[in-house]
C-alpha cells in the first residue's frame, strides 16, 4: 500500500512515481481477483437496524389504515419501502414471541412458553449470531427486560445494553446490589446510547447491525407512563377516548423519536446504506374485547388485536418491485427475508421463508402455509389457534370469563369472546382449521423448555410482579404480558 507522504516525497521522480502507481494498479487488480466471494460481498453489504416497537397493533398506524395521525414519522418510512400488509406473530406476549422471530422457529419449538424461568436455549441461532458470524459488528439494545442477557437474548451480540429495569435477582448473580426500578428506558434514550456504541466502533468501516426494542406503547396504562409520555405529546388531541388515547400519544412520541433517529443514523459517515427493519412483537387488546376478562392488554388472548403486528423495511434509494406485499405472513419470515436479501446463506431448520422473491419481482407470492398457528400460556393461560384467511378458531383450555372453550371469530371484525364466536355457525370452518391445528401440533411436538439452574424464590416473583408480571390480575395496575 503507498502511503499519502511516500507519494509527497516522489513528486521529483515522475517516471519512478509513474512505475510504483502502475504496478500498485496491477496488484490491486489481482487482488480483487483472489478475493473471497464472502468478502467482497461484505464490503458492499448495508448495515442493518432491527427497530422493534414493541407492543404495536398494525391497526393503529397510519400506513395501516388508521385515521389518527400516530405515526407520520414512520408512514413515510413504509411509503419509500416495502409495507407487508397482514403480519401475524406466533405468540401475544415478549419473550416467545423475540425467541420465535428472533430463530425463525415456532415458539414451542424453541421452548419458551412461560415468564418465570425459561430462556432461549444456546443451540437456536439468532439472526445477530449469523451476522456476526458474517462479518457483521452486532449491538443490541433493549427496555424490555423480558429479554435481558439474564434470559440469554444476548448471544451473537459484540456489545448488549440491557434493561434498566433490573430485578434482584438478575444482579445478585453477578453478586452486586439487589435493586428493582420499575421506570422503562424512553426510546430517546436508548437511540441515544446506540449512537455512543455505533461511534466506539474499532473498526468504522465493518458493517453493523443494530437491534433495539423500544417500550413506549407497552407502557399506555401504568402509573410510570407519566415518566415516559413527554408534555408535549401528552398535549396532543386524539379522538380515541381515555384511558385508550394514552396508547395514540405514546405511539405518536415513539413513531416521532424512531424517524429522528433513522435521520441522526443517515447523516453518519458510512451509514447513507442502511436497511431498516421495523416491527412488533405482538399488539395489544385495548378496548377491543369488553366483554372478555383481562383484554385490555395481551398475553391472554389471540385475537387480532393482539396477533397483527407491523413489518416495514426501509433503504435509501431501494426501488423493490412491490412496496405492499398483501399476502398473509408472519413474523417467521423477518429473518430468512433479512438474509436473503443480504446475500447470506441461511441456517438450516428455519420454520420461516423468506420473502426476498415478492420484492424482486420474481413471484407473486412465497409458498406459504395457508393456515398460521399463534398461542400463548401467558400466565396460567394455555391457548391455542390457528388463523386462515377468513376466520380464527381457537382452542381454551382454560377459558377467561366471556370466553368459549372453543371459538371461531371472523376476520377483520370485532372478536369479543363468547358474543362474537360463530362456532355454531361455521361448522365448516371450525373443522376445517381445527383439524389444521391438530396437524400442526402433531408436526410440531413441544419441546422442554430451557430454564435456569433454580426457580426463582418467592421474594424473586414478587418483584417480578411488582413491575407487572407473573399474571396480576389487577389490569390497571399491572402490565398483561411482556
Amino acid at each position: 500500500m503507498i502511503r499519502f507522504q511516500a507519494i509527497r516525497r516522489m513528486r521529483t521522480q515522475p517516471v519512478r512515481l509513474l512505475l510504483v502507481l502502475l504496478l500498485a494498479g496491477l496488484c490491486a487488480r489481482v487482488s480483487a481477483q483472489d478475493e473471497a466471494p464472502e468478502a467482497a460481498a461484505l464490503r458492499t453489504r448495508p448495515n442493518v437496524v432491527l427497530l422493534i416497537i414493541d407492543t404495536t397493533r398494525a391497526d393503529r398506524l397510519g400506513c395501516y389504515g388508521y385515521d389518527e395521525a400516530t405515526s407520520p414519522g414512520l408512514d413515510k418510512y413504509a411509503a419509500q419501502g416495502v409495507l407487508f400488509e397482514s403480519v401475524l406473530a406466533q405468540c401475544t406476549w415478549t419473550r416467545p414471541s423475540h425467541a420465535s422471530f428472533l430463530t425463525s422457529r415456532y415458539p414451542r419449538s424453541v421452548g419458551v412458553y412461560v415468564e418465570k424461568d425459561e430462556i432461549l436455549d444456546d443451540r437456536f441461532e439468532t439472526v445477530a449470531e449469523v451476522l456476526q458470524a458474517n462479518g457483521y459488528r452486532t449491538l443490541g439494545l433493549t427496555a424490555n427486560p423480558n429479554i435481558n442477557t439474564v434470559f440469554n437474548f444476548q448471544q451473537g451480540f459484540d456489545a448488549y445494553v440491557d434493561s434498566n429495569v433490573v430485578w434482584g435477582w438478575m444482579e445478585a448473580k453477578d453478586g452486586a446490589e439487589k435493586r428493582s426500578e420499575t421506570t422503562l428506558p424512553a426510546a430517546n434514550a436508548l437511540f441515544d446510547r446506540a449512537m455512543e456504541l455505533i461511534q466506539d466502533a474499532p473498526d468504522p468501516a465493518a458493517p453493523h447491525y443494530l437491534q433495539i426494542n423500544v417500550m413506549e406503547p407497552h407502557e399506555w396504562s401504568r402509573k410510570r407512563t407519566v415518566n415516559m409520555l413527554r408534555d408535549d405529546y401528552a398535549a396532543m388531541k386524539f379522538k380515541t377516548p381515555m384511558p385508550f388515547g394514552v396508547y395514540d400519544r405514546l405511539l405518536r412520541q415513539v413513531t416521532d423519536d424512531v424517524d429522528a433517529f433513522v435521520q441522526r443514523l443517515q447523516a453518519l459517515p458510512g451509514w447513507e446504506d442502511t436497511l431498516f427493519v421495523f416491527v412488533s412483537d405482538h399488539g395489544d387488546g385495548l378496548d377491543s374485547h369488553p366483554n372478555v376478562a383481562n383484554s385490555k392488554h395481551h398475553g391472554r388472548q389471540l385475537y387480532e388485536s393482539q396477533a397483527l403486528v407491523p413489518w416495514i423495511m426501509y433503504r435509501q434509494g431501494w426501488e423493490p418491485a412491490l412496496r405492499r406485499v398483501p399476502q398473509q405472513v408472519r413474523l417467521l419470515e423477518v429473518m430468512p427475508t433479512l438474509l436473503d436479501l443480504l446475500a447470506i446463506s441461511l441456517p438450516e431448520g428455519l420454520d420461516g421463508r423468506s420473502m426476498l422473491p415478492v420484492l424482486r419481482g420474481d413471484a407473486t407470492r412465497v409458498d406459504l402455509p395457508e393456515f398460521v398457528p399463534v398461542e400463548s400460556y401467558f400466565s396460567g393461560s394455555d391457548q391455542r389457534g390457528i388463523y386462515g384467511d377468513k376466520f380464527l378458531y381457537v382452542e381454551n383450555a382454560k377459558p377467561l370469563a366471556g370466553m368459549d372453550a372453543r371459538e371461531v371469530q371472523v376476520r377483520g371484525q370485532r372478536q369479543d369472546g363468547a358474543r362474537t364466536n360463530q362456532i355454531n355457525k361455521r361448522d365448516k370452518a371450525a373443522k376445517v382449521l381445527g383439524k389444521a391445528l391438530a396437524d400442526f401440533e402433531a408436526a410440531y411436538p413441544k419441546v422442554a423448555p430451557s430454564t435456569f439452574e433454580e426457580a426463582l424464590s418467592q421474594e424473586e416473583i414478587e418483584q417480578l410482579e411488582a413491575i407487572g408480571y407473573l399474571g396480576d390480575d389487577n389490569e390497571d395496575e399491572a402490565a398483561d404480558g411482556g
